[in-house]
Parts: C-alpha cells; structure tokens; sequence
C-alpha cells in the first residue's frame, strides 16, 4: 500500500484525535520516528506470543506499517506547507486565508504523530513489562535515538565535571 493509500484509510481515525489527546513532536524528529515505529514492528515479530500472553492488541502491532505511512505522508503534505508558507509570509494580508489551511494541516499532521505515538507506546510498553529480565528483547522497545541523545548528553555532562582546575594565567605567583 502506498503512503497516499496509508493517509487515506488513516485520515478518520486521525481526524477523530481530538485536540487535548494531540501529542507533538519534541524530542524526536519525524522521519526517525517513523524509522524506530518500522523497526519496532519488525522486532516484535519473534515476541508475539509474549506479548499476547501479556495482552497486548496484536492488532496494534498489525497497524503499525499503515499508521507509519500516514504520518509519513502527513509530513510530507506538513513539509510542503511550510515551503508554502515562507512565501507566503511576505504576502500575510492577502494570503491570510492560506495561513489558517496552515494551521489546519498543522492540527493533522500532529493527529497522524499522535495516531502512530499511541501504538508506540503501547507496544513498547508491553514490550518492557514482557522483557524485563531479558535485556536482549528488552533493547528492542527502546528508542535508539533517545538513547543516543541521552548518552552523548551524560559524556557531556561527565566532561564538563572532569575539567581541571585552570592554571595560573602568571607562573610568578605560584610558590
């Protein structure tokens, strides 16, 4: 199925997200969470029937590569949008009609980021209750990405503690 036909049979469902449920991209861009969302279908794969001896909806995990293909789609329409709405910046007063389609397509593209969100979360968070004495499959419902981010932050913060104290600027004074 391709992305268009993913966004189309997904667009209900998106559209019925309602405002207070929308969750927003932050800590992850779109394209690697769509990446990390395909890879984690393909992981749980072995782990079906511990996951489904936990209860989780396998029918979620099946729902994964459609919901990866409207949001992809989704951002795609977002991207170009944005494209549009630069140019259109210099023009606000006579193209203000364009800025609230904007805004419209904001509200969906952040529907699609939370329709796929949700499956997410709760695949991987069955993932860590089913794994959690085994870190092999645990691993696998972890975001890599995070997990990059938050090590290099940890280097970072290890490096600035591990600074040595600065030498004298006049080696006259020491004694």
């Amino acid at each position: 199925m391709s992305e268009n036909e993913d966004y189309n049979k997904k667009i209900e469902d998106i559209k019925n997200i309602t405002d207070d449920q929308i969750k927003v991209p932050q800590q992850v861009p779109v394209g690697i969470y769509i990446m990390e969302a395909q890879c984690l279908y393909s992981w749980c794969q072995d782990d079906k029937k511990e996951l489904k001896a936990k209860r989780l909806d396998w029918t979620v995990v099946q729902d994964l590569p459609v919901r990866c293909g409207a949001l992809s789609q989704a951002e795609s329409k977002w991207q170009l949008e944005q494209k549009l709405r630069r140019r259109a910046e210099k023009f606000w007063v006579r193209e203000s009609p364009k800025g609230y389609a904007l805004r419209d397509e904001l509200i969906h593209h952040n529907q699609a980021f939370t329709h796929l969100k949700e499956a997410v979360d709760y695949i991987r968070e069955y993932g860590r209750y089913a794994f959690w004495r085994n870190p092999a499959r645990l691993k696998g419902y972890r975001s890599d990405y995070l997990r990059r981010i938050s090590q290099r932050n940890t280097r970072r913060k290890k490096s600035s503690l591990n600074v040595p104290a600065a030498e004298s600027a006049n080696p006259d004074l020491e004694q």
